[in-house]
């Protein structure tokens, strides 16, 4: 019964990391950044074709918001994993007391530690929209 329980819950806890799709198409704010330059100076100096760098150059925000993007998604996909952890170790104790308290205290602190990085999310979101747009919403 606890076996059971346990992997619900961590089947559960995985599904509240799924991200919503919506069906409207929402624009993303765009900083003008003069790519050309990057492309000319690259030329300049005898670089030949400019690369994907210049094609894709993004803003000291831009670039900022991509990597918090990454290192959330990062830290989104090692708490599942902990949880995942968590729940395999819960299942296999086999009715050993510490080795399920042990499952127990992965996915508690994994679910905890997933509820920080939530929680620093919507800080970091809150800071970079202001910083941009010098609005919350």
């Amino acid at each position: 019964m606890y076996k059971i329980s346990g992997l619900v819950l961590a089947v559960v806890c995985s599904l509240l990391v799924a991200a919503p799709a919506y069906a409207q198409n929402v624009a993303t704010p765009t900083v003008s950044v003069d790519c050309t330059k990057l492309s000319q100076n690259f030329t300049e100096f005898g670089g030949g074709t400019p690369g994907p760098l210049a094609a894709n150059c993004y803003s000291p925000g831009q670039a900022l918001q991509r990597a918090t993007r990454i290192g959330f998604g990062l830290a989104g996909a090692l708490t599942i994993l902990f949880i995942v952890i968590g729940g395999y170790q819960y299942m296999t104790s086999a009715g050993d007391d510490k080795k399920a308290e042990g499952g127990k205290k992965t996915i508690k602190w994994a679910v905890i530690g997933l509820g920080l990085v939530l929680f620093a999310y919507g800080i970091v979101t809150i800071v970079v929209r202001l910083a941009t747009t010098g609005s919350v919403f």
